[in-house]
């Protein structure tokens, strides 16, 4: 490695060590985005940790009914090593961190080594895009599933002009440890699969090594999600999947693969895919019988595009076919934010190389501008920080301090007494050791579901959007009032209330519960047969928890 390259890594590592440092220097008194986060995979992690089933599989987590611990995610899952040898916070911020270093290196690599010329200026534009790409909204939760697809892409690319290859085998199995094979690793099987093919048929000869690296990733993408295939092949128990029915029409679907390519998808990142694809276009018309990258990136985009789009209208077209139902096609759009950083990467070298340079900077800073708008994080603090929206940081959220309080003062016992949270997420009871019985799962078993039901039924029934969300996709198994909605987030100053709240109590008294632990007042709580245990709240508190006992 050349000083002068080793001096652009140092500086790109300083720009990730800037979009993490503001998490260092607040701690947990920093907001976190909570949907599918902190909601869910986080809570359940340290759920695990704490009652020591992260690496032992022979263990069933007491969680909602009793759910086997392959539901909660593969031991070889280096995002879950990171909360086995870090406390929680520090394990996330090491996660984001990790996120966007990968992010950056991957995507450097692949400018600087395939996409671009060697031509004056291709490293500085290609540090600027690789630093653009690290500040894009990755979802923590999935690791670098979105980030690393330039990394991947690097490693296959030198597999097939075979440089590097041991290390380069080795980039893919750590990108097999670090990411979701669900939401991306398929995915780029698949997409790997077809360059295979491609590249057979150009070139007339097997393209050995990458055959190799798509064997070894694709072993290992299996052997880290093991559990969950064998539970999907063979599972131990039918689970809610089986009951989940399209509810999207070919129109609407149309338009999620349109909002997919015009800002990309939240989960993979979002970003404004409609502006480095205008610029990409006018360097297309402007320049591209200069530039052969331009016509070749294009074709790769609209050969996505098109992908995305049939993938996207598949499930509503077969709405019986369960296997279908089960598993989302769409999700070839973890590859958008490097397709269009790809695209934005050859667009600036392009108005660099024309002398359009100060447009190549406004165009760089009005990406980076809406990097920050999609990032829920960072948009999420600028508001609780300005005041405009009530939200908890990471502390308040899961407010450990009153919820030993509530521990001390109620007798609850570990897994014989399990509660039901209302007005707020399941997730904070379950991060502060209170197993519950309802929550927010991928899977679990169809006949707990059917169970839960009868607690909320006459909810459901009040509210056809509450009936579908449940009936038809279910992964949010709470205790639902139509009054409330889908919203679980009241803060103790909003003071909210329930006036008319129609559970079946005695379904809950069946399965075990004890409690009812609720951020929102019930305002019918006698006439359900509850009674008050107490309130629980402090200076600091983002909640006001009020306990019913049944």
């Amino acid at each position: 490695m050349h000083k002068t390259e080793t001096r652009y890594y140092l500086i790109g590592f300083l720009f990730v060590a800037i979009q993490v440092l503001p998490f260092a220097i607040s701690g947990e008194n920093h907001y976190i985005c909570l949907h599918d986060f902190l909601d869910s995979s986080v809570a359940h992690i340290k759920m695990m940790k704490d009652a020591g089933a992260l690496f032992d599989f022979s263990k069933n987590l007491p969680l909602m009914s009793v759910l086997p611990r392959y539901f909660f995610g593969n031991w070889m899952d280096l995002r879950i090593w990171l909360f086995a040898i870090l406390p929680s916070y520090k394990a996330i911020i090491a996660n984001i961190a990790i996120i966007k270093a990968c992010a950056f290196i991957g995507m450097f690599l692949l400018l600087t080594r395939y996409i671009f010329a060697k031509s004056e200026f291709s490293s500085e534009v290609a540090l600027c895009i690789s630093v653009l790409f690290s500040s894009v909204p990755f979802y923590p939760d999935y690791g670098i599933t979105s980030a690393g697809i330039p990394l991947v892409s690097f490693a296959f690319l030198n597999l097939y002009c075979q440089r590097d290859k041991v290390l380069n085998l080795l980039l893919l199995v750590f990108y097999s440890l670090f990411s979701s094979f669900i939401l991306g690793g398929f995915f780029v099987c698949v997409t790997i699969a077809a360059l295979l093919v491609v590249w057979t048929i150009r070139d007339r000869r097997i393209a050995w090594y990458p055959l190799l690296g798509l064997v070894i990733f694709s072993i290992m993408c299996i052997v880290t999600n093991w559990n969950m295939v064998v539970g999907v092949i063979h599972p131990d128990v039918v689970t809610h999947r089986e009951e989940f029915v399209p509810n999207r029409s070919v129109l609407t679907a149309l338009g999620d693969a349109l909002s997919y390519l015009a800002i990309s998808q939240y989960h993979a990142g979002c970003c404004i895919a409609v502006l480095i694809l205008a610029v990409f276009i006018y360097t297309y018309r402007r320049y591209g019988t200069d530039n052969a990258m331009l016509g070749n990136i294009l074709t790769a985009y609209l050969i996505l595009a098109v992908v995305i789009t049939l993938a996207s209208v598949i499930r509503p077209l077969f709405p019986d076919m369960k296997i279908i139902q089960m598993f989302q096609f769409d999700r070839f759009y973890f590859f958008c934010p490097a397709m269009y950083f790809v695209m934005a990467g050859v667009s600036v070298l392009e108005l660099v190389r024309h002398n359009k340079v100060r447009m190549a900077w406004v165009f760089m800073s009005l990406v980076l501008v809406g990097n920050i708008f999609f990032d829920r994080t960072v948009s999420g603090e600028l508001r609780r920080v300005c005041g405009v929206e009530e939200l908890p940081t990471y502390r308040q959220f899961y407010d450990e301090r009153l919820f030993d309080e509530i521990k001390k003062s109620l007798p609850i016992r570990g897994e014989s007494d399990k509660v039901v949270c209302f007005g707020m997420y399941p997730a904070v009871a379950e991060y502060n050791g209170i197993y519950t019985l309802d929550g927010y799962m991928a899977m679990y078993p169809l006949e707990y579901k059917h169970r839960f039901q009868r607690v909320i039924q006459a909810e459901l029934d009040k509210s056809e959007d509450l009936r579908s969300y449940f009936c038809d996709w279910g992964s949010r198994c709470y205790l639902f009032s139509s009054e409330l909605g889908r919203n679980y987030m009241f803060p103790a100053v909003d003071d909210a209330s329930v006036n008319d709240l129609s559970i079946d109590c005695d379904a809950l008294r069946e399965m075990g519960c004890r409690y009812i632990l609720s951020s929102v007042s019930i305002g019918n709580y006698e006439s359900l047969g509850l009674g008050f245990a107490g309130s629980f709240h402090n200076a600091d508190s983002y909640w006001n928890i009020r306990v019913y006992e049944l």
